[in-house]
C-alpha cells in the first residue's frame, strides 16, 4: 500500500571541504523563508533504503549504514582525490519532504524536511568507468568504536617513588562503595557493616619525615573522611583533604595516615603493601544535582559527554526519576574503555537502551517501563492505512525464559570477592524476606515453562534494594517474553518512530488500547513497514477474547 497521491523525495546535504553540496531523489527546488533563499537540489540521488531497529536493552554501538550513490555535477571525483580532496569523513544529513503528484510541488518549506540520519561518508567508490564522472558510491555511516574514548579520571598515573604504588593509576570513585553492607553472623542473623571496597596507595613514606599520605582518589569527593585498613587488618577514619599544583590547580584527594601518629598502621613500600578505603560518604560529587555520583542517567550522561559523539540529549528528558533510582558504586583504577564500561556493568543492569539514532546516540525505554514515564505517542484502530500482516512471533526462545534469578553484588578490592548478602528471586521463595523473594511474574511464567534460572554477578551495585530491584526487572524482562507482529502503513504514519509506544486497537488480534512499540521501521517505495512488540501479560492487559 503506499500514499496515493504523493511521492516521497529523499534529500541529502554533504558537507566536503567547507562546501555544502545538495542532491536529492528528484530534481527540486525548496524555499528557506528562514534565510530568504531558495536551494537548489540535484536529481542524481540513488534509491534509499531506510531501516531504523532496536534492540530495547543494552548499549548498541555498531555502525548503522545506508547504502547511496549520486553524481556530482562537473566535478572530476578522480581528479580532485589525486589533488588530496578526500570525501571520506565528509557529514551527511538524510532527510525528506512530501511532493503532491497532482501538483508536482510540495507545500513543505526546507525547515519541515523531515530528518531520517546524520553521518559521516564512508570507503568512497569513484572513478566507475561505466559512470559520470562525478559519481559516487558510499555508505552513510553513523557510529564510534567503543575504544575511542576513555574516561578522563582514569587515564592519570600516581607519579610516586614508592615501589607499591608506581604504575598505579589515581582511583576515580562514584557512589557510596562499602557503605551499608548485609551479611548473616555465626547465628543466621543478619548484620550490617561498611567493607573496605576501593584501594588506596601510599604515596610517599619516610623514617625521617613523619608523613604518609594515603592517595584515596584523582579528583574531588563528597565525603570529608573516609576509613581506611593496611593488610594486616589496622583501621582508622580519616579526614580527606585535596592536593593542588604551584598554580592551584586540583590533583588528588588524600589522606594522612601519620596524623595521629600513624595509629599503628604498617607504613611498608614493599610490593606487597595493601591498603583499602570504605567510602561511606561518597565519591564523584553529582555534576547534576545534589550528592554524589551514583544515578545510573547520570553516570551515562557524565561519560557520554566526554567523547566527541553526537548524543540526542531530548530523548534521555523524562526519564530521570526511572533511571536515576538505579543507583551504582564503585572505582575504576586503571584506564578505562568509556563505552565499554557503559555496555559490560550499567546499561545491561538498567530498564534502556542507547544507540545511534538520527540526532546521536539516543535513549529508549522499553514497553513495560515506558508506559509508566510517558504517554503513548498517539492511538490507532487498525484499518486501511495502518494494518497487521504476518503472523504473530514469540520474541524469546525458550532457554531465554528467565524466572529464577541468584545474584552476587558489591565486589571488593580488599577481600577480592563480591561482599553483598546473595540476594534470590524464586517461584518457590516467600515475600517476607529482604534477599529472599518471589513475584506474580516469576510465579507465572514458573507456571508456564518450568524453573528457569539465571546466575548475575553485578559489580557496581552495593545496595541490596538496588541489586533486589535489578533481580526483579530481569524476572519482569524474561519471565513471559512478548509477541512481534508487522504493520504496513501509509507515509503519514512516518513520524513514529523506534521506540514510540503506541495503543493499538485490533478486533482480529483482540487488542483494546494496547500498548505496542515500535522496534524496527523500514520506508518503502511511499509507504512505512513497522515491527512492533507487545506483552502478552495478563497481570497487566487482561484478555480480550470475550470468551
Amino acid at each position: 500500500m503506499e500514499f496515493i497521491g504523493v511521492d516521497i523525495v529523499y534529500l541529502l546535504e554533504l558537507t566536503w571541504d567547507s562546501h555544502i553540496y545538495r542532491f536529492s531523489s528528484r530534481p527540486i527546488i525548496l524555499d528557506n523563508d528562514s534565510e530568504n533563499e531558495s536551494l537548489s537540489f540535484q536529481g542524481t540521488l540513488s534509491e534509499i533504503e531506510y531501516i531504523e531497529s532496536s534492540n530495547l536493552f543494552g548499549l548498541v554501538i555498531e555502525e548503522q549504514a545506508i547504502p547511496m550513490e549520486l553524481v556530482f555535477d562537473s566535478i572530476n571525483l578522480v581528479k580532485e582525490r589525486m589533488r588530496g580532496r578526500v570525501l571520506d569523513n565528509s557529514r551527511g544529513e538524510l532527510s525528506y519532504i512530501i511532493l503532491s503528484r497532482e501538483t508536482d510541488s510540495t507545500k513543505d518549506d526546507y525547515q519541515d524536511r523531515i530528518i531520517l540520519f546524520r553521518g559521516r561518508v564512508s570507503q568512497p567508490i569513484i572513478g566507475d568507468r561505466s559512470q559520470p564522472i562525478g559519481h559516487v558510491a558510499f555508505s552513510l555511516v553513523q557510529g564510534v568504536e567503543v575504544d575511542d574514548f576513555l574516561i578522563e579520571e582514569t587515564t592519570r598515573q600516581i607519579p610516586s617513588e614508592n615501589p607499591a604504588t608506581i604504575g598505579k593509576y589515581y582511583p576515580f570513585v562514584f557512589g557510596k562503595c562499602g557503605s551499608k553492607n548485609y551479611s548473616r553472623d555465626e547465628s543466621g542473623d543478619i548484620t550490617i557493616d561498611n567493607y573496605f571496597v576501593a584501594p588506596a596507595y601510599l604515596r610517599e613514606n619516610s623514617p625521617w619525615v613523619p608523613s604518609a599520605n594515603l592517595v584515596i582518589a584523582g579528583h574531588p569527593v563528597l565525603a570529608t573522611s573516609v576509613r581506611c585498613i593496611d593488610g594486616v587488618g589496622v583501621e582508622s577514619t580519616r579526614a580527606i583533604t585535596e592536593v593542588f599544583d604551584d598554580k592551584n590547580r586540583f590533583v588528588f584527594s588524600q589522606v594522612d595516615l601519620y596524623s595521629d601518629g600513624g595509629a599503628g598502621f604498617t607504613l611498608s613500600t614493599g610490593d606487597n603493601a595493601r591498603y583499602y578505603v570504605a567510602w561511606t560518604g561518597g565519591g564523584l560529587p553529582n555534576p547534576y544535582g545534589e550528592g554524589v555520583l551514583e544515578g545510573g542517567l547520570d553516570i551515562i550522561r557524565y561519560i557520554l559527554e566526554q567523547g566527541d559523539i553526537d548524543v540526542d540529549w531530548k530523548s534521555f528528558e523524562g526519564y530521570a526519576p526511572l533511571l536515576n533510582s538505579y543507583k551504582f558504586a564503585g572505582y575504576l583504577n586503571r584506564p578505562t574503555k568509556a563505552l565499554e564500561f557503559l555496555q559490560s556493568q550499567i546499561i545491561p543492569y538498567m530498564p534502556c537502551e542507547i544507540s545511534f539514532g538520527k540526532l546521536g546516540m539516543r535513549l529508549v525505554v522499553p514497553l513495560m517501563y515506558n508506559t509508566l514515564y510517558s504517554n503513548p505517542t498517539r492511538s490507532i484502530l487498525e484499518n486501511a492505512s495502518f494494518y497487521f500482516i504476518g503472523s504473530l512471533v514469540s520474541e524469546l526462545e525458550l532457554n531465554e525464559i528467565v524466572n529464577h534469578v541468584v545474584m552476587n553484588y558489591g565486589y571488593s578490592a580488599k577481600t577480592e570477592n563480591y561482599i553483598g548478602l546473595q540476594i534470590e528471586v524464586n517461584p518457590n521463595g516467600t515475600m517476607n524476606d529482604s534477599f529472599k523473594s518471589t513475584s506474580i511474574y516469576s510465579d507465572l511464567s514458573f507456571n508456564r515453562y518450568g524453573l528457569r534460572t539465571r546466575s548475575l554477578e553485578v559489580p557496581f551495585v552495593y545496595a541490596v534494594e538496588v541489586a533486589m530491584r535489578i533481580a526483579h526487572d530481569l524476572v519482569r524482562q524474561k519471565s513471559l517474553g512478548v509477541l512481534r507482529i508487522q504493520a504496513i502503513a501509509d507515509i503519514s504514519y512516518n513520524d513514529i518512530e523506534v521506540g514510540d509506544v503506541i495503543d493499538i486497537t485490533s478486533d482480529i488480534y483482540f487488542l483494546n488500547e494496547h500498548p505496542c512499540q515500535v522496534i524496527k521501521k523500514q520506508i518503502i517505495n511511499n509507504s512505512v513497514q513497522f515491527e512492533l512488540i507487545f506483552e502478552e501479560n495478563p497481570i497487566r492487559h487482561p484478555r480480550q477474547t470475550g470468551d
